[in-house]
């Protein structure tokens, strides 16, 4: 078995991956990437890739076919994105194949089917998560598929029973409900299945009972504390019932009765605010760590991970209290930071003038921005439920990460005196006006 010495090993080629070998090579490294799956992971092939392009298919009133079609067409070219010829003229070197880690010494030696590396400068676990296994409640005997899955899935069950298939999503989670709300707008005959008494349960009721009645108005039979599903025989099940971390096998040649890694209950690598392991020579990022499994969250991960073995300091680096969250439906809904503390402000869209003049066809778009702050006013979270709302938590993100207070943003978003607006009239953006102008008796 051939043996090589780059400076970094990086397996997994999902966002953290992909972040993790270009940034190390930017910095000079030489990095070999070793990836059991096509590049891109999840996230391109099954996840925010193709489930956003059939939310736009269906808003732009596309067939489940044609929706399903341009899904595909938008996979092929972010992939093209990732593919090793463009990795390998960015000078990492990738390899498809499986590894084990072979622990005990200063830096992990990686082991793959008939190549072994070992890193001058350490490895990075960038593993991902797969979907877990249906829970009991799900009904046995009926054609199912994960998220993992669900694209072939689609087209094929599609195929077979028109435009107009049945298809029982169960888990009402973020992935869950952008599909569902896809495929009840592309015309398909959906139910979804949730355990807990709200959609989005990882969230506040009230938004899960606002999204809940947009659902049902696209068609969607939404069914919450869903014990024991119903599901037609001829519907396909797509099953959103959650990921766990992916962690290779490790064998711990210094430590023969086990391995030294530290894995949480959960099946998360634990890692310290670099992104180190508790094995020498060991970094993880993205999904595997649990730390808030989004991509932009994977990837900032793999930056960090490679200026920790750059020896660059990152301040905070495994943080994720100020990562948004988002949810890409219609409404979209946003979450950063924590959604409590003791000053708090609501502001419902009706009061922000964009929402007025986009009111077209007797349809006025609905929702609300909430913020929390401490008795201090220093800002601790925001929600937001309504148009953009996936780029409006941005700045609400900037503002908690600076540590800034409701005071503080005000005065550097309006300059002194309120002489030099920042939020654009009649932009959606002003509806942080309202909302910190209430948070300050205004």
């Amino acid at each position: 078995m051939a043996g090589t010495e780059p400076d970094v090993v990086v397996v997994g080629g999902g966002a953290a991956g992909l972040a993790a070998a270009t940034t190390a090579r930017a910095g000079g490294l030489s990095v070999v990437l070793v990836a059991a799956g096509p590049l891109g992971g999840d996230c391109t092939w099954h996840g925010c890739v193709p489930s956003k392009a059939l939310l736009e298919a269906a808003a732009a009133g596309l067939g489940a076919g044609d929706a399903v079609a341009h899904a595909r067409a938008c996979v092929e070219r972010v992939a093209r994105l990732e593919s090793p010829t463009v990795l390998g003229a960015a000078g990492v070197e990738v390899v498809r194949d499986r590894v084990v880690l072979r622990t005990g010494g200063a830096v992990p030696e990686v082991v793959g089917t008939d190549r072994r590396w070992r890193p001058g400068r350490g490895v990075v676990l960038a593993t991902g998560s797969r979907p877990v296994a249906a829970p009991a409640w799900v009904p046995g005997g009926v054609r199912s598929t994960t998220t993992d899955g669900w694209l072939d899935a689609l087209d094929a069950h599609l195929h077979t029973s028109g435009e107009r298939a049945a298809v029982a999503v169960v888990g009402a989670g973020p992935g869950g409900v952008e599909l569902a709300q896809a495929l009840g707008r592309l015309g398909l005959a959906v139910t979804l299945h949730e355990r807990a008494e709200w959609v989005l349960p990882g969230l506040p009721p009230a938004v899960g009972e606002a999204l809940g009645r947009v659902l049902t108005a696209d068609g969607v039979d939404v069914r919450t504390a869903a014990v024991t599903p119903s599901v037609p025989a001829d519907a396909l099940v797509l099953l959103a019932t959650g990921r766990r971390p992916v962690v290779p096998p490790l064998e711990d040649v210094g430590h023969p009765e086990g391995a030294t890694l530290l894995v949480r209950d959960d099946g998360a690598v634990a890692v310290d605010d670099a992104l180190r392991t508790s094995v020498p020579g060991l970094l993880a990022a993205g999904d595997v760590t649990g730390l808030q499994p989004t991509t932009h969250v994977a990837a900032a991960h793999g930056r960090r991970a490679a200026a920790t073995l750059l020896g660059v300091s990152v301040p905070e680096a495994g943080a994720v209290r100020w990562a948004p969250r988002v949810v890409w439906t219609d409404p979209e809904v946003a979450a950063v930071g924590d959604l409590d503390g003791p000053r708090h402000a609501r502001v419902p869209l009706s009061r922000v003038d964009r929402a007025l003049l986009a009111g077209v066809g007797g349809r006025r778009p609905t929702g609300w921005v909430e913020v929390w702050a401490d008795a201090d006013l220093r800002l601790r979270g925001a929600l937001l439920v309504g148009p953009r709302a996936g780029e409006l938590v941005a700045e609400a993100a900037l503002v908690g990460r600076l540590g800034l207070t409701v005071p503080e943003w005000v005065a550097g978003a309006e300059g002194l005196g309120g002489t030099s607006p920042h939020h654009a009239y009649p932009s959606w953006s002003w509806v942080w006006r309202e909302a910190t102008d209430r948070l300050l008796g205004r």
